[in-house]
């Protein structure tokens, strides 16, 4: 894992999450933090970095797909998805659909690379 204030996208946890879309699943922030031994509040970084790294690339937000075991949503990201245009439930709903949908198979860091 990387530094603080440095990048933290990993490409494993890239994969874990291209993955569950794949699936077309969801997956608790817990979950995702025991795949990867993040402690809950750890893993906000991490998956703003993904969702930075896909949205410079064109590619559907994969973080979304990580939500509270509650409500089953995702958490508003501290102000990340407004900011990557995601500002609205039925946009956030769209945003999962998008990443459900896409094919990931071909995505260099499903395999293995950056």
């Amino acid at each position: 894992m990387a530094e603080r204030g440095k990048d933290r996208y990993d490409p494993a946890t890239a994969a874990f999450l291209a993955g569950v879309a794949a699936a077309r699943e969801t997956v608790s922030y817990s979950d995702f933090a025991a795949a990867f031994d993040l402690a809950n509040q750890g893993c906000g970084p991490v998956l703003n970095d993904i969702a930075r790294r896909l949205h410079r690339h064109g590619l559907p937000l994969l973080p979304v797909l990580v939500v509270r075991k509650g409500d089953k949503r995702p958490s508003p990201g501290a102000g990340l998805y407004a900011e990557l245009g995601i500002r609205t439930d039925e946009e956030m709903d769209a945003e999962i659909q998008k990443c459900h949908d896409h094919d990931w198979s071909d995505e260099l860091f499903m395999k293995g690379k950056p």
